[in-house]
């Protein structure tokens, strides 16, 4: 070994020994979700209403979209855009039913209901991640708007599994990777979760962009109310 051999091993054995953090499991990345956006202030939440904007950027088509939660398991949303027309889909803590102007009125079964159900189960209680999701694994760290992220496999008890991602330093949630079942077969929908804001002591996405298939969507919410209580018909499924 030569001089310079001698000088690089001396250097390696005099740095000093730098310990790596041990990597956080899938459950406490979700739970430290749970804190960040909210923690203990969630169980004051009974109910919220969202009212914005939905944006299909290249075909220039936009609309109004509404989300309505109410504890314990109600859910909706409805969206109405020129050209396209109004959709709605709900559970209203038993039924799940969709409507739209291509399938018109239909009660949900198998993936679409699951999906619908956890929706409507973690949207006011996501420390209940558990009561839905069978497992929860780190499988790595990405980049996600420039910033680390880690990078969670979902296995629900009931559907698809789903990729979600959580900032590393705030906790909260930036993106998710999800097969969405639809009378036309499974489709691959990407959301960016953005523009964070506190609501009623809660952290809610004002912003969601996303991607499904050629096709980029912006949701952006421009009023949420929290404990605005909203009626039982909302979720109820429309008569036929």
């Amino acid at each position: 070994m030569n001089r310079y051999g001698f000088l690089l091993l001396a250097a390696a054995c005099a740095a000093p020994v730098v310990a790596q953090a041990p990597k956080p499991t899938g459950a406490q990345i979700l739970d430290k979700n749970v804190t960040a956006s909210g923690g203990a202030a969630w169980q004051a939440v009974q109910s919220f209403t969202a009212k914005g904007t939905v944006t299909v950027a290249a075909q220039s088509i936009s609309g109004t979209v509404e989300v309505y939660a109410k504890a314990p398991n109600k859910f909706a949303m409805k969206q109405s855009i020129k050209g396209v027309g109004d959709s709605s889909s709900a559970f209203d803590g038993t039924v799940g039913w969709s409507k739209d102007g291509f399938s018109g009125l239909r009660e949900l079964k198998g993936g679409e209901l699951a999906a619908l159900k956890a929706q409507s189960s973690l949207s006011l209680r996501p420390s209940l991640w558990k009561t839905v999701y069978s497992s929860a694994a780190l499988i790595g760290t990405v980049k996600v708007n420039g910033a680390p992220a880690y990078k969670v496999k979902l296995t629900p008890k009931v559907g698809n599994p789903e990729t979600q991602y959580f900032d590393v330093k705030t906790g909260l949630q930036v993106r998710s990777d999800q097969v969405v079942e639809s009378p036309q077969g499974k489709i691959a929908v990407e959301s960016y979760l953005s523009d964070y804001r506190t609501v009623g002591g809660i952290k809610m996405p004002f912003k969601t962009r996303q991607l499904v298939g050629q096709a980029e969507i912006v949701i952006q919410f421009t009023e949420v109310k929290v404990n605005a209580t909203p009626e039982d018909s909302v979720f109820a499924k429309p008569k036929e």
